[in-house]
Parts: structure tokens; C-alpha cells; sequence
């Protein structure tokens, strides 16, 4: 029976059993997957949109690209901070849409076996960009969906 299980194991796809997610933090620990994000840029000036939601800061130019900005904190329902210099832009891509994604810090780049993520259960309510729940140690972490966050703003693209 040893070996049997010793064969299951080892024949297991080696990319199905971890996911790479990328870390921010803002009042606590959200992650975004690896593959969706592209890179990560200091604040750069952001121009408003007179007619966008509470949550979309305005659209930066990314080499000259114009890009829709999401301010996380304010799509997740947190109090709003003041944006500095050092404040970081996560640069996502779902689809054929890239938006940049404001977030206090990003801590690090995670990897957490698929049988420590779960669903979010009674952490994301309605609307909510989160999709997943990730265990790493004693640590919870909030998995958010990047398709659901960069369908909405495709709209200001």
C-alpha cells in the first residue's frame, strides 16, 4: 500500500499543485494570481473620469497605453488612503483588458499549494472581487477574481 500512495503522489501534474499569487497588503492580506499580473509600477499621475464610479481613480498612461485605474481599497469597501509616490500599481491583464490596480504595498510573491485554497464562504459578500480564500500557515488571504476586476473596468478602457 506504501508504494501505491508513493505513486499517486509523484504522478500528480506538478503545475496543478501549486498557485503563484502575488501578495498586497491593505487591511489585511489580499492576492491577486500570478499570471494575470504583468508588473508592478510607483503612482504615476492619474487623470480623473468626471462620469466613473466611486472605485475607478481614473486612467493613467502606461507607455502610452491608457489604462483604467481600480482603487482596491475603495472596490473592496475600505476607508480610502492618500496615494504617495510609493504607493503601488498593480498592472493586471484578464482578457484583452489591462487596468492598473492601486494597493497600499504588494509584500510578495506566494506559493500555496491548490489543496490550501478554498472557497471565500461568508469573507466575500455581494459583489465582492474576491473569489478564493488561501491558507498559508496561520494566515488567511483573500484571493481576488482578476477577470471580475478587470471586466469592469473594460467599460473605461
Amino acid at each position: 500500500a506504501m508504494e501505491a500512495s508513493a505513486h499517486i503522489e509523484s504522478s500528480r501534474r506538478p503545475d496543478a499543485v501549486t498557485r503563484r499569487l502575488v501578495v498586497v497588503r491593505l487591511d489585511r492580506e489580499y492576492a491577486l494570481p500570478a499570471e494575470h499580473v504583468l508588473e508592478v509600477v510607483r503612482m504615476v499621475a492619474v487623470t480623473p473620469l468626471p462620469e466613473a464610479p466611486p472605485w475607478l481613480a481614473g486612467v493613467i498612461n502606461l507607455r502610452g497605453r491608457v489604462v483604467p485605474l481600480i482603487d482596491l481599497r475603495i472596490r473592496l469597501g475600505l476607508p480610502p488612503v492618500e496615494h504617495g509616490l510609493t504607493t503601488a500599481i498593480l498592472i493586471l491583464q484578464a482578457g484583452g483588458t489591462i487596468v492598473g490596480l492601486i494597493a497600499d504595498v504588494v509584500t510578495e510573491m506566494l506559493e500555496v499549494g491548490t489543496d490550501a485554497i478554498e472557497p471565500p464562504g461568508e469573507l466575500a459578500g455581494l459583489n465582492s472581487p474576491v473569489s478564493e480564500l488561501a491558507r498559508a500557515g496561520d494566515r488567511l488571504i483573500l484571493i481576488l477574481d482578476a477577470a471580475r476586476l478587470c471586466d469592469a473596468a473594460a467599460v473605461f478602457a
